[in-house]
């Protein structure tokens, strides 16, 4: 079992999506806990969504892990609730800003800052607005807002 990246709620509330160390994508039934029968296809046939996508990993955020390093040194990716922009946050304290979705696996962000001592613990957008990004250090313990 490994650890918990991401945790996502379907925006029926019948769905909870979770992201794994290990690169994977789960679906558990907030009804009763159980995983659909046939994995994710069911839930894309019925038109599930979900407003979030916390973890790292997702079909959408592709692009954002640097071809020179491992997927593992991508921390946090989380999309804009608009769905127009993507933040990631890298093991090397960087933050990197993509248009979203990011599929291709050389796009190139749209902005690049070296942010923080490393790594980033996490970032993400300030409310439904994709103008203003929140960024947190793990090792200079720093806030800072872009």
């Amino acid at each position: 079992a490994a650890a918990v990246t991401g945790l996502d709620l379907s925006e029926d509330g019948a769905w909870l999506q979770v992201g794994t160390a290990d690169f994977e994508l789960l679906y558990f039934s907030t009804e009763n806990g159980e995983a659909p029968p046939e994995g994710l296809k069911p839930l894309k046939e019925a038109g599930v969504k979900f407003s979030t996508s916390s973890g790292p990993v997702a079909y959408e955020k592709q692009g954002a892990y640097p071809a020179y390093c491992s997927p593992a040194e991508v921390v946090r990716a989380e999309g804009s609730v608009a769905k127009s922009l993507l933040v990631a946050g890298d093991s090397f304290g960087g933050v990197h800003l993509f248009h979203y979705p990011c599929v291709s696996l050389a796009p190139g962000p749209c902005s690049t800052w070296q942010a923080h001592t490393p790594p980033v613990a996490g970032v993400g957008f300030l409310g439904p607005d994709p103008t203003h990004v929140i960024s947190v250090g793990r090792s200079d313990r720093t806030v800072i807002q872009w």
